[in-house]
């Protein structure tokens, strides 16, 4: 085969190859425990460029064999722990749209109108979150040298943005200042310490209160010793969806006292942004729209790919802190988005949020957050009734935590050893679910006020998907309940 044949032949044969093969991971049993790692790492390590190329026959038999059997079943309605969104039928569609045209956001030479479609879509989000009036955009529209908003590929990247332009402001207000710190909860995502580290400014993660949010007497005193001792906070961080427990942080008492101080304050609401879609669950993001930047990841709760994270600037001036040009893109009087992003060439993925605002628009977003908070209570209430369970955090989104008790433990006032027991029971139970591939929750460890601080280890749920039903969420319960019973036998 010629390299033209792979530009000029069509692939229909491949296409219908690629959907058996996807039918068929779908339809078999997430079987963890079929997955031996050593042995899969002694095929992969023959791996190789092969002199002649293959047939696409060839290589669909290879990904049928090698790769498929690999992937986690993350689709599944038994699969209630991260927070990977499940994909309408379309995305897939739209991706073979996107990748076909293979468009480079970086720049209008390589995207032409696409850009101008960016920066719209960027414009209606801004919109839903902060609730400007029309006439706040109308500058906007034609002043291409700010922006409301960036696509990135991830809340990891779009935190990290953030911060750089917190941190940037606040040296050159302050150039007198030699010391800066980012300051949040304990509840931080990992991308802060990612942040912190790039941008040569210390990280300090304060305590929670009894409902895992941050605690706001702790965030006063960290300030205040700030000022005493001429150290300058660049910024505060405020939670909107908890990585651990979903948890919201009080945004309002937050943002007051940061603009008291003016510290930039920058929400990451990668997981509970997309709530704002949502007519009856919007108030649990009441005040997000103080936040002078705000994370949200479309990949996370608005069913869009991987690769979708988006940051916005309640004042588009503040873009302008980081903007970069190069002679030879990206120009200073270009519309180019690339001056704006810490990445350089970006896809299109903006074309996913283009097809799920319009193919599922606000009356399909009030519905999936519908479900997904019918679904969460209806599991905390089951987990609740079950004495053999204990919730250890009452849902505020849809993420909750929890941990199995062995029988021996229930009804008595638990000491810090009995906890250490129960630690490494719940870590084995999960260990042995996800093992087992019926059903799926992660795990989490972290201090809890209830137990003087101590850190427990406790079972992590996360339900999104519409298709999730009450049987499936007992079934998920059941196989953990079967599972300890055997366990609890091996308890000294």
């Amino acid at each position: 085969m010629s390299i033209i044949d792979l530009f000029t032949q069509d692939s229909v044969a491949l296409s219908e190859r690629v959907s058996r093969g996807m039918q068929a991971f779908y339809t078999e049993k997430d079987d963890v425990a079929e997955f031996d790692q050593r042995q899969l790492l002694d095929k992969l390590s023959s791996l190789s460029i092969p002199e002649q190329p293959l047939s696409q026959d060839d290589y669909m038999d290879m990904v049928d064999e090698t790769i498929l059997p690999q992937c986690s079943h993350l689709a599944s309605p038994t699969y209630l722990g991260h927070m990977t969104s499940p994909l309408p039928h379309f995305i897939p569609e739209i991706g073979r749209l996107t990748q076909t045209l293979n468009q480079n956001m970086v720049k209008m030479e390589t995207s032409r109108g696409l850009t101008l479609l960016e920066r719209q879509l960027l414009k209606i989000i801004h919109q839903q979150v902060y609730s400007f009036e029309e006439s706040f955009y109308t500058p906007y529209l034609r002043d291409f040298s700010q922006t409301v908003g960036i696509f990135t590929s991830g809340g990891t990247m779009a935190n990290i943005t953030a911060l750089w332009v917190a941190v940037k402001k606040a040296r050159t207000h302050s150039p007198q200042v030699k010391k800066w710190m980012i300051v949040g909860s304990e509840l931080m995502h990992y991308s802060f310490d990612k942040a912190a580290a790039l941008l040569g400014v210390e990280l300090v993660r304060l305590p929670v209160d009894e409902h895992n949010r941050l605690n706001l007497e702790s965030l006063r005193q960290q300030c205040n010793a700030c000022q005493q001792k001429d150290i300058g906070v660049a910024c505060i961080v405020a939670i909107a969806g908890t990585t651990d427990f979903g948890s919201v942080d009080a945004i309002d008492q937050i943002a007051s006292l940061a603009q008291d101080r003016h510290i930039h304050l920058h929400v990451d609401a990668a997981w509970g942004g997309a709530f704002m879609l949502s007519k009856d669950n919007r108030a649990l993001l009441n005040h997000i729209e103080q936040a002078d930047t705000i994370t949200i990841d479309g990949h996370k709760q608005m069913l869009m790919p991987i690769g979708t994270g988006m940051l916005f600037f309640k004042n588009p001036i503040d873009s302008q802190v980081i903007r970069h040009t190069a002679p030879y893109a990206v120009r200073e009087t270009s519309l180019d988005q690339g001056r704006f992003t810490i990445e350089g060439t970006r896809p299109a993925n903006m074309l996913y949020l283009h097809a799920c605002l319009h193919l599922i628009g606000k009356q399909g977003y009030n519905e999936l957050f519908n479900k997904a908070m019918e679904n969460i209570r209806c599991m905390a209430r089951l987990i609740g009734d079950n004495p053999a369970f204990e919730l250890l955090s009452a849902p505020t989104i849809n993420i909750l935590g929890y941990r199995y008790i062995p029988e021996r433990y229930r009804g008595k006032t638990l000491s810090p050893q009995d906890n250490v027991v129960i630690n490494d029971f719940n870590q084995r139970l999960q260990k042995i679910q996800r093992a087992n591939g019926k059903s799926f929750v992660s795990r989490s460890k972290r201090k809890f006020a209830n137990y003087d601080e101590q850190e427990l280890v406790f079972l992590r749920v996360v339900i999104l998907s519409p298709l999730v039903a009450e049987e499936h969420i007992r079934f998920v319960l059941q196989d953990q309940f079967t599972i300890a019973q055997e366990l609890e036998k091996t308890i000294d």
